[in-house]
């Protein structure tokens, strides 16, 4: 294999890929409380954010299907997480 070849491989073997998982793992949990912290209060308002969403698509739309009001409502809630 050439030197670009490696550069550009996206696939890694099962060893290489245990070991990017166990430094993963590692610095998951050696991150700090008050950032955990922060992250999960984060977390909590984008899916707040998200359910505020989806109530203003879903609502007042009575005179269209539920299941399209649901899809709409869910299409809407999984935009704002992206």
């Amino acid at each position: 294999m050439s030197s670009s070849d490696t550069i550009h491989r996206q696939q890694l073997l099962p060893p290489e890929m245990m070991i990017e998982a166990e430094r993963f793992a590692l610095s998951k949990a050696s991150k700090s409380s008050s950032m955990t912290v922060s992250l999960a209060v984060m977390a909590g308002a984008f899916i707040g954010l998200a359910f505020l969403f989806y109530i203003t698509v879903t609502t007042g739309s009575a005179s269209a299907g539920w299941g399209l009001s649901r899809f709409a409502g869910g299409l809407a809630f999984s935009l704002v997480l992206f």
